[in-house]
């Protein structure tokens, strides 16, 4: 099972491979809405701001996805596979329900 602790930590690490950070003391919210940012002393971590980018709270990476370098790697691959806008199809496929009661981050996504 993974254990979203130990992922950030070495998300952490990760990040550290690339050069040294001056020393800081911060506060992480665990959860996937940015929320407990409100009431935690800051500077506050979180991997996700789901009342806004206004909301308190310092955006870090999602340490379930990839380490900075694996996630660099994928989106570089993405990039190349892209075709060009012109041979893109113009529609949209959304697969889920955009209500705030159902699941306000798609919501937020849409608005993005």
């Amino acid at each position: 099972a993974r254990h979203k602790p130990h992922d950030l930590f070495s998300t952490l690490l990760s990040i550290l491979a690339h050069g040294a950070l001056p020393d800081v003391a911060a506060t992480w919210d665990v959860g996937a809405t940015g929320r407990a940012c409100r009431v935690l002393p800051p500077p506050c971590f979180a991997i996700a701001k789901q009342e806004g980018f206004a909301a308190p709270g310092i955006l870090v990476p999602n340490p379930y996805f990839a380490h900075v370098d694996e996630w660099a790697a994928t989106c570089a691959a993405r990039r190349r596979a892209r075709p060009a806008w012109s041979k893109r199809d113009a529609r949209v496929f959304w697969r889920g329900s955009v209500r705030s009661g159902c699941n306000p981050g798609n919501v937020a996504r849409l608005a993005a």
